[in-house]
């Protein structure tokens, strides 16, 4: 897949399919001893360009290394406004993330 944010012609975020057949995958016998990986992501600036790194396009990453780790997908969080920046907003997807680990 490549690295765009395009939609689909059905108006699903690529990710989206990406994470559906990690999904059906993860029914496979092969796969019942694998570790379960959750996909996070929030809106960023890119360091090097100073572009905004949309969430559709991080999921897309994790959900590749999700796969190349031979992972089943647990959840799928993200924080898609610009609050995530802010040190004082509230992430519900992070919190989520965080309350799952403990």
């Amino acid at each position: 897949m490549s690295r765009t944010d395009a939609l689909t012609s059905s108006g699903t975020a690529a990710w989206e399919l990406v994470a559906l057949v990690r999904r059906a995958r993860d029914h496979d016998a092969a796969y019942a001893d694998a570790p379960v990986l959750d996909a996070y992501a929030r809106i960023s600036r890119n360091p090097l360009t100073g572009d905004l790194e949309k969430t559709d396009r991080q999921l897309a990453d994790v959900l590749a290394s999700i796969r190349g780790r031979r992972a089943r997908l647990g959840e799928v969080l993200r924080d898609d406004n610009k609050s995530a920046w802010s040190r004082k907003a509230r992430r519900d997807g992070w919190d989520a993330l965080v309350a799952r680990l403990t």
